[in-house]
């Protein structure tokens, strides 16, 4: 029998809990949690008139001295501390200050990536094109005969010797400079080093030969044309291969990552392995199922997560597909325990910083971090 864990458990009985404490909960109310209504923190200027001799009192409260207000440009920083002490003395004599101090300020607003007097339509920009629809942020549903980034690339165009040109290595986003969205060959799309792949998103595809200086190639034969041939592992189930499929799966077992007979091995352990079920590697696939238990909790997960398809990677969007770490954050939250707040934050942004690392191997360098979002600490 499957044994849920506490954290699961625990998500799917805070509804319920909610909606039990809360019996007149207004329907309004109650809809905003499966909304796509975020709370947000802006800063706001607060300002007030006094008169200047109240200048230590109003510093004590949070306030400064808007000079440019108070017409004080002018004056000196010693004469001005002069004037301030001379008018503490004799406060009639004191004229008007401005004083101003910043506040933060909740509100609420439509997450990154949806627009609407509710919040319920879904952004993609680019917008998608041939009668594509933009069914979650950034994300096209393309129709039967066009596929791509932006559903841009017709399929019947592409056959077996014919494709498209991709700047990318994994036949996804935007095109090699130079190259149109047309279809080419093998050899006219991969000539000279513009072009990283040549194929069809979500269907064959073939590196470009690296040429020059390097030696990547030679490490090991790739599927993909990564500028580099190693394998990865991230967080519990995540996992790219050296040819650079991406595979997810949570298993319970020991696992060889890399080998050479005789030399070395770089090997994976997890404990309790006991069925065969938990230890199997699963196949590929576009998408990885969500592992939320109830609509409440991915809701809640979409939230949290709705940064990394948001305008501030929408140059990553061209180059790796967001997907992937998207579902990858989903459900990192979904069996995560929220109660950790500092810890599951901490998750989240190393899921957004390894998506950003991805894009920067394809040549994207993106300045995705704010105060407000996964903040540097190391930086002042």
């Amino acid at each position: 029998m499957r044994r849920c864990s506490p954290s699961l458990l625990f998500w799917g009985s805070v509804l319920l809990l909610y909606i039990a404490a809360t019996p007149n909960l207004p329907l309004a109310s109650a809809k905003k949690w499966l909304s796509h209504i975020c709370e947000n923190t802006i800063k706001i200027e607060k300002s007030t008139t006094a008169k200047c001799s109240e200048f230590y009192t109003k510093v004590l409260e949070g306030y400064f001295l808007n000079r440019t207000a108070s017409e004080l440009t002018k004056v000196t920083t010693s004469e001005l501390q002069r004037k301030l002490l001379q008018w503490q003395k004799l406060p009639a004599s004191s004229p008007l200050c401005v004083f101003t101090k910043h506040e933060l300020k909740k509100t609420e607003s439509c997450c990154d990536g949806f627009e609407g007097d509710k919040c319920e339509i879904p952004v993609c920009y680019p917008p998608c094109r041939n009668g594509g629809t933009c069914d979650e942020p950034n994300e096209c549903t393309c129709r039967s005969d066009f596929g791509g980034y932006r559903c841009e690339d017709r399929i019947s165009d592409v056959s077996h010797s014919m494709g498209y040109c991709y700047s990318g290595s994994h036949c996804f986003g935007e095109k090699a400079k130079h190259k149109q969205n047309i279809v080419y060959t093998y050899a006219d799309c991969c000539q000279g080093n513009a072009a990283s792949s040549w194929g069809l998103t979500n269907s064959k595809c073939i590196a470009c030969e690296i040429t020059g200086n390097s030696t990547a190639k030679d490490v090991v034969k790739k599927a993909h044309a990564l500028p580099f041939a190693t394998c990865r592992n991230f967080g519990p189930y995540s996992y790219r291969t050296f040819d650079g499929v991406l595979y997810d799966f949570s298993g319970n077992c020991k696992y060889t990552l890399a080998v050479k007979p005789g030399l070395w091995s770089i090997d994976l352990t997890i404990q309790n392995c006991s069925r065969l079920e938990t230890c199997k590697k699963c196949i590929p696939t576009e998408r990885f199922p969500r592992q939320c238990i109830n609509k409440f909790q991915e809701q809640t997960a979409i939230r949290m997560c709705s940064s990394i398809k948001s305008h501030k990677f929408v140059r990553c969007h061209m180059k790796v597909n967001v997907n992937h770490w998207f579902d990858l954050c989903v459900n990192y939250v979904c069996n995560a325990d929220i109660n950790a707040d500092e810890a599951l934050q901490a998750g989240i942004c190393r899921i957004f910083s390894a998506y950003a690392l991805e894009c920067s191997n394809e040549g994207v360098i993106v300045q995705w971090r704010t105060q407000e979002l996964c903040p540097n600490q190391n930086l002042h």
